[in-house]
């Protein structure tokens, strides 16, 4: 990706439950975003100044839409998204971001 760039990924068939979408990029990479919606509404989002965001949100299950933008850094970079079940009890401190 290069900066200023955002790119989305439609994925079918979630299941229902807590999920975490995940997004990395490389050296070149100082600032990722990610959001995570449903039917047009956002279940998630990471827009903290880092280079790995994380948005934890629950899915109701069917098609979610990831995107991920390229917000800062000093050149193209690699970047790579997953979408994670986790456990109900499990939580990422600091890294949500409901609406």
């Amino acid at each position: 990706m290069r900066v200023g760039e955002m790119h989305s990924v439609t994925l079918n068939g979630v299941g229902r439950g807590p999920h975490a979408a995940v997004a990395v990029g490389d050296n070149f990479a100082h600032d990722l975003d990610i959001a995570v919606l449903q039917g047009g509404r956002v279940l998630g989002i990471d827009t903290m100044r880092d280079a790995m965001p994380i948005a934890v949100f629950n899915s109701n299950g069917g098609s979610l839409e990831l995107r991920v933008s390229y917000e800062t850094g000093s050149g193209p970079s690699l970047v790579l998204m997953a979408l994670l079940e986790r456990a109900p009890s499990t939580a990422l401190p600091g890294r949500t971001g409901r609406l």
